[in-house]
């Protein structure tokens, strides 16, 4: 390895000669009449005596570019600059002059009168432009559920975006990173009539001084608004009210969303109540962000149900308040600044029977649960970035609060009260310098993050049983990385260290001794030093990544575990093929070493919840997995058709076991040290296509997981595999201008094998059909069904039909009164049997029954 770091010190060295005989032209191409940027436009740097090309490139989205230049193409080429619709440029270089802003002047053609149909997806360099209003339907009234109908975009129950299978690394709004990474905000906010197209930019890499220099292999959304929506205050506003059967109560909802986009400055502020199920916690997730949060020991909460929407099964009070702002400094500078704060309480009824497959036979448990859980969530964040051509800052300061406090009473078998506090404060600091001059790069990165989580948990049952569990961590990460970029080649050469300074005081009392260590203070320390050689390199239509980072561990432990030292790599290859511009394939391989995982470190018993109790390890370990996929991923925008593909084959080894067995009336999960294995194979894949013929899309998306597994029950070793996949369809069009129809189906199989012992498959259905009406121009009928059929056990059904139906009157473009009746058939329960490692799960939910609300609308 030493040899291979020597080489890469060489290769450096002998193209530094090379590197430092070019420059790089950078400049800004906008619109002259109103100064807005302007992306795609071609810049090509000609020979002056033969007109040969002799290199180009694009502008980005911002209107920047940037382009290499010789010392003798200042006296031998001119620069010329293209864009359709506008009038072509031609200019002189100087040899002191790199920086130009040019304003382009758009072109006047004189037509003949025709009638033009806007396209619903165009294609310009390497941007997807959707035509909004082609895909928008009377009763879409967020940019959201527009963007679920465009073929090729996806958007989870969860509210993260991918494209073509891949989840997008940035949300723009007028080419402003506002909401960064929380863009549930503007998703479920934003009005589509705002909206004149959305825009897909692939393989998108948000920092400019590592374009063209470091791939990426993930799309941005841009959110393109109307010029109407532009420059001024937007404000939707919406009050309901009405009764539930279940529960016997009033309902309400109120939202206040508001938001303004000038050029130089973005806001979008928002209120939002509700108790009819809706959730607000998916509006401020971060979608785009990667945590080094500290995990929670106590496992409490309510239960989230499959298949089902939220806003069946959700009985809550919420609140929402987010305030997220953007200020352009300067040319290339932002500074923003953003406070969410959400406040919720849910109830919920469950009854749960959980079957347990143990070697000596079957042990059952039921339950019938009343929850109540009541949390409040306050983020903030300051941050700066400066995006240059050659140069980028960023700092980000955040912090996050929560303090959540859940109420649980059992009946059945082990009847119990538990009540758990569960704070988690988190408080940290981000910083990036990238610096490039020519083909040189230079990175600096700080990450420092503070994070403590005071827990408790009270179990009243035959007596009361605490647990207290104290956890503090300090991480800091700084990382210098040096590069440069040469013929389509960037080597680069990354180091750092990473540090972590963690304890955990736990105390538990009600349990008996002969358990276990009920009472235990453990601190677990540890220092990481790296380096990653890495590689990129693209060869005509092929693009190359390898790394290979090396780390060093230092292991502190307070208690009878020895300090340790550790050495890992962690080879990894990356081949992109473009077959053609429409389709490319991928191969990925990667031996990937897993540190100690510190969270199980310890030797005592931690309560999780009434009858569950964990064993931490007493002894140093640490596991690898090896990966191997191949994806294809294919694209043709004007047929409106997108479809990938990916398998992969994972190994993983670790050098313990996990065990679970039962003492009396609890289950003590822990660890034994004996070398394991397990793999898994997993497919994914999804289609989407433009139906011209029902003025609409279709779309299919396939996952198929198979695990195979040891683990010790009783004290026996047991091999066990889950598989499960799932299949789902969907399909949306219109008939003519008066109806609008969408109709979704899928499909999922679990599966359980457990040796010889055990073997089973469940079965799930969900149909669901909805039609909207319009006539009359002003009046809106829409009508839901679903179809609902649970394997809850072998041969045993449960079936469930819910519908809806809303009726609404448009008084003028500005105000909408409606009348909306849920659960038309007043259901009261759903059933449905999950699989869990060598157990499973049958639960019956109490969901929301039939509710009649009115709500207006108001749009300024």
């Amino acid at each position: 390895m030493k040899r291979l770091i020597l080489l890469l010190f060489m290769l450096l060295i002998f193209c530094l000669d090379y590197a430092f005989s070019q420059n790089t032209i950078i400049g800004h191409v906008s619109d002259k009449a109103d100064q807005t940027p302007l992306s795609n436009v071609l810049i090509v740097m000609k020979s002056k005596t033969t007109s040969s090309i002799i290199r180009y490139t694009q502008t980005s989205i911002e209107g920047e570019f940037s382009i290499p230049i010789k010392e003798t193409d200042y006296e031998n080429c001119l620069l010329h600059l293209s864009l359709l619709g506008y009038k072509p440029q031609t200019m002189e270089l100087k040899r002191n002059v790199n920086k130009f802003r040019v304003e382009m002047e758009v072109a006047v053609t004189h037509l003949k009168e025709v009638t033009v149909k806007a396209q619903k997806i165009r294609e310009q360099g390497d941007t997807l432009i959707y035509n909004v209003a082609s895909f928008k339907d009377i009763q879409d009234k967020t940019i959201g559920d527009v963007l679920q109908k465009m073929p090729g975009i996806d958007v989870a129950k969860s509210g993260e975006i991918t494209y073509n299978g891949t989840a997008i690394n940035k949300f723009y709004i007028e080419g402003k990173d506002l909401l960064e990474g929380k863009y549930g905000i503007a998703t479920n906010g934003i009005s589509p009539d705002d909206v004149g197209s959305v825009e897909i930019i692939e393989d998108h890499q948000p920092i400019r001084v590592l374009q063209g220099v470091s791939f990426s292999s993930q799309a941005a959304v841009n959110l393109r608004l109307k010029e109407k929506a532009k420059a001024k205050w937007i404000i939707n506003a919406l009050a309901a009210g009405g009764i539930s059967e279940q529960p016997q109560s009033g309902l309400w909802m109120a939202e206040l969303f508001m938001m303004r986009m000038k050029q130089r400055t973005q806001n979008i502020t928002l209120y939002k109540s509700n108790n009819i199920g809706k959730s607000l916690e998916k509006e401020v997730n971060n979608y785009t962000a990667k945590e080094n949060d500290i995990a929670d020991y106590i496992q409490i909460s309510g239960l989230r149900t499959p298949n089902l929407e939220e806003k069946r099964t959700l009985f809550s009070r919420s609140h929402l308040f987010s305030s997220s702002n953007l200020w352009a400094i300067k040319q290339d500078w932002e500074c923003r600044a953003q406070v969410n704060y959400l406040n919720q309480r849910n109830t919920g009824q469950t009854s749960a029977l959980t079957t347990y497959y143990l070697p000596e036979g079957d042990r059952l448990i039921t339950e019938e649960q009343q929850s109540v859980e009541h949390s409040h969530k306050l983020t903030a964040q300051v941050s700066i970035e400066g995006n240059k051509e050659t140069f980028y800052l960023q700092n980000s300061l955040k912090t996050d609060i929560e303090w959540n406090d859940v109420e649980l009473a059992t009946a059945g078998s082990l009847t119990n009260r538990q009540h758990a506090s569960l704070p988690n404060r988190k408080i940290s600091n981000d910083f990036k310098l990238i610096k490039r001059w020519g083909s040189h790069l230079i990175t600096f990165n700080s990450i420092n993050a503070w994070n403590t989580l005071p827990q408790k948990l009270t179990v009243i049952r035959n007596g009361t049983s605490k647990q207290r569990t104290d956890e503090y961590s300090f991480f800091s990460h700084e990382q210098v990385t040096y590069g440069f970029h040469f013929q389509g080649m960037t080597l680069s050469l990354e180091g750092g260290a990473k540090a972590q300074f963690r304890t955990l005081d736990s105390q538990l009392s009600g349990v008996p001794d002969s358990l276990g260590t009920n009472i235990q203070r453990w601190s677990t320390n540890n220092i990481q030093l790296y380096v990653t050689p890495k590689l990129e390199y693209q060869y005509h239509r092929v693009e190359f990544t390898l790394e290979s980072p090396i780390r060093y561990y230092r292991y502190f432990f307070s208690h009878q575990i020895k300090n340790e030292n550790d050495w890992m790599a962690s080879p990894s290859l990356r081949i992109k093929w473009y077959i053609s511009p429409y389709l490319y394939a991928l191969l990925r391989g990667r031996i990937t070493p897993k540190e100690c995982d510190l969270h199980s470190l310890y030797n005592g018993l931690i309560l999780t919840d009434y009858r569950t109790l964990t064993r931490g390890m007493d002894f140093y370990s640490t596991s690898e997995s090896k990966s191997l996929s191949t994806s294809l991923n294919f694209k043709q925008p004007m047929l409106g058709l997108f479809a990938n593909i990916m398998v992969m084959k994972s190994w993983n080894s670790q050098d313990y076991l996990s065990e679970q067995e039962f003492i009396g009336d609890y289950i003590l999960r822990s660890y034994r040290k004996t070398p394991s294995r397990s793999d898994t194979w997993t497919v994914f894949g999804t289609i989407s296509y433009n139906v011209d013929f029902l003025k609409g899309t279709a779309g299919l998306n396939v996952i198929f997981r198979n695990n195979n597994r040891t683990m010790l029950s009783e004290g026996i070793p047991t091999n066990y595999t889950q598989e499960n996949y799932s299949v789902a369809g969907r399909l949306n069009g219109r008939i003519g201008q008066v109806l609008n129809w969408q109709y979704r189906l899928s499909y999922s199989q679990n599966h359980l094998k457990i040796d010889n012992q055990f073997q089973q498959r469940l079965n799930q259905w969900e149909h669901a059909l909805s039609l909207t009406a319009s006539f009359c121009k002003r009046w809106n009928i829409q009508g839901t069904g679903e179809y609902y059929r649970n394997e809850i056990a072998r041969k045993q059904f449960k079936s469930m039909i819910l519908a809806d139906g809303k009726l609404s009157y448009n008084l003028n473009s500005h105000m909408e009164l409606s009348a909306t009746v849920s659960n038309l058939f007043n259901k009261k329960n759903y059933a449905y049997t999950i699989y869990n490692d060598l157990s499973s799960v049958g639960y019956t939910r109490m969901i929301r029954g039939r509710e009649f609300f009115v709500s207006v609308y108001l749009k300024k």
